[in-house]
């Protein structure tokens, strides 16, 4: 039983007159789900009083009578308080204390005529805190009010503060019941249950953010012609956007509200890619093909929260200080025409805006500017293999689910690798695929160069079938082991050999104070893009740091990631559109 159905039994079971519950972090999302439990009882009469509203003692007793009676003043009635039928506007409940017990015996038999059985009254009191600092002299009559009225009403108050920090002094107020919610967590109560949602495992916090800030939104109409953010379709990728929203601001705000908050700021924003891909589905489609708005597949769920992870951040750096509303910060980050194509790693659209990148959108006469690393300027060799080797098909990743049995030629991933990420980038996939497959005792034999600048001949290990067993341990080819550990220094040592055999600038662009051979490309690799590149390969998950960042002692190490990454065929597609022959640069492989 959660804590707050064990408050609901017992106001319901027992007689407390007075009980106090202390929420450090949601006190006012408590008070709602207290009073939304107490209201489905039957004989029960719940009104709510927020201090901070009712800041006058003639606000509390008008607006306690009133909301026990379910009275609510208009203005064409000249916005009169609640009194009975036989008394009219004779007699006033809100000048003084005395006056508002006489009303509140008026009310209760006001009530019992009605529903023959006098029911229970609790009056909740939300920030009571208020109360002492602007009106102290209301505490001791509220926390006495069964006992001043005579009556069957319990007082609870709700509040972030102890009540040692409230009660008045010399004991003149009525020792309550104690009653300690917690800090909520993630895996914590099911105190809110979720009509709409169907859950029965879902952590309280999630369901009070859901319930507060989406209920009233998942049943606004909505067609599969004109989808909404907020259509039933999105209902389960909705709670786990909630789960990747309250990881990153659990560990600043336990408040569901504030969480709930920054949540509503980004939800349109997040689905807004999976809604842009169902309009283009539609638009692809024939006149008679009905489609279907559905999930997204768990790989596209998870490039999505990749994505959007650091605009949730900064959410959470202008939404909790309030720096600004909701609104205006959903407007102002708003993700651009072009949000699905980064998604999913394809190129971008020539009817988008979008930066160049690369050759794209350049004239031939201003090629020679064009750096593949921030100041390395390319050769015409490389640059016309460059051109030579850029495909003229667009190709796809599986937004929603596809038909397994459908195949294709060539590997999308590793295309689209090809065409979006930047050339030194690809340089660095492929001297990472090296250094994760080949032993470090072969990268001398591999890549070694003399005084002259000429390079060694290089023995390549050839693995053959052997015909009979031989004793020992058998030797498994790193191939079948998976990606092996490399430190930093050695892929940037791989890189330089591989920039210095493919991508070397000609001798008429090499500045003059550069004379040894290889001197230049050691420089180049040694600037700060390169590690911003590695960085940035290690953020899409194609490269994988091992080592902690607090490691101090030794360079860091890596390993290829998950995919295309440690694919012998994607990286040689990769490779084959640099004019690298990767089958020469692999120590051990078949013959």
């Amino acid at each position: 039983m959660t804590t707050i159905a064990q408050v609901v039994s017992l106001i319901q079971l027992s007689s407390f007159p007075f009980i106090f519950v202390n929420d450090l972090t949601s006190a006012r999302l408590t008070a709602t789900s207290l009073i939304a439990n107490l209201d489905a009882k039957q004989n029960i009469q719940t009104v709510r009083i927020d201090a901070i509203v009712c800041f006058t003692p003639r606000l509390i007793f008008d607006t306690v009578i009133n909301g026990f009676t379910h009275w609510e003043p208009s203005w064409d009635d000249g916005c009169m308080n609640w009194s009975p039928d036989d008394q009219q506007l004779n007699k006033r409940y809100n000048d003084s204390l005395d006056a508002f017990l006489h009303g509140l015996k008026d009310m209760q038999s006001h009530l019992s005529k009605k529903n023959q059985i006098p029911p229970r009254m609790v009056l909740v009191v939300e920030y009571p805190e208020r109360l002492k600092e602007g009106m102290p002299e209301t505490l001791v009559p509220l926390t006495r009010l069964r006992e001043l009225s005579n009556l069957d009403v319990t007082v609870v108050f709700v509040s972030a503060q102890r009540w040692e920090d409230i009660k008045p002094p010399l004991g003149a107020a009525l020792d309550p019941y104690f009653v300690d919610m917690g800090i909520p967590t993630k895996e914590g109560e099911y105190a809110i249950l979720l009509p709409l949602h169907r859950l029965t495992m879902f952590p309280a916090v999630m369901k009070q953010i859901s319930s507060s800030f989406t209920d009233h939104l998942w049943s606004m109409p909505s067609s599969s012609s004109s989808p909404n953010p907020y259509h039933p379709v999105f209902q389960p990728l909705y709670v786990q956007y909630l789960s990747f929203v309250y990881d990153i601001c659990h560990t600043f705000t336990d408040d569901p509200s504030e969480i709930g908050y920054i949540a509503a700021a980004r939800w349109p924003g997040f689905v807004k890619p999976i809604i842009d891909g169902y309009k283009l589905r539609s638009e692809e489609a024939g006149p008679d093909e009905a489609i279907e708005l559905e999930v997204p597949t768990t790989e596209f769920i998870m490039r999505l929260t990749r994505h959007f992870k650091p605009s949730l951040s900064a959410a959470l750096e202008k939404l909790y200080p309030r720096h600004t509303n909701a609104a205006d910060w959903a407007a102002a980050n708003e993700p651009n025409e072009s949000v699905l194509d980064q998604i999913l790693g394809l190129p971008p659209s020539p009817t988008k805006s979008h930066h160049a990148t690369d050759d794209e959108g350049m004239e031939e006469d201003e090629l020679p500017q064009i750096q593949s690393s921030p100041t390395r300027p390319r050769s015409e060799r490389i640059r016309s293999l460059h051109s030579a080797s850029q495909p003229q098909t667009d190709y796809f990743l599986p937004l929603f689910s596809f038909n397994p049995n459908e195949s294709s030629s060539s590997t999308p991933s590793s295309v689209a690798l090809a065409n979006t990420l930047p050339r030194i980038s690809r340089f660095i996939l492929i001297s990472a695929f090296i250094a994760s497959m080949n032993p470090a005792k072969s990268d001398l034999r591999m890549f070694g160069r003399g005084l002259d600048g000429k390079k060694r001949k290089r023995r390549v290990i050839r693995t053959k079938k052997q015909t009979k067993p031989t004793s020992g341990p058998a030797k498994i080819p790193q191939r079948y082991l998976g990606p092996a550990l490399f430190p930093l220094d050695r892929l940037i040592a791989i890189l330089g050999a591989l920039l210095e055999e493919n991508d070397a600038p000609d001798s008429e662009d090499m500045p003059d104070e550069f004379t040894i051979p290889g001197e230049y490309t050691d420089m180049e690799v040694r600037r700060v893009g390169i590690y911003a590149s590695i960085t940035q390969l290690t953020n899409l998950r194609l490269l994988v740091r091992t080592s902690p960042p607090e490691r101090l002692d030794g360079p860091p190490m890596y390993k290829t990631g998950p995919g295309v990454a440690s694919s012998y065929e994607d990286v040689s597609i990769i490779a084959k559109g640099l004019g690298i022959t990767l089958s020469d640069l692999i120590w051990e492989r078949e013959n």
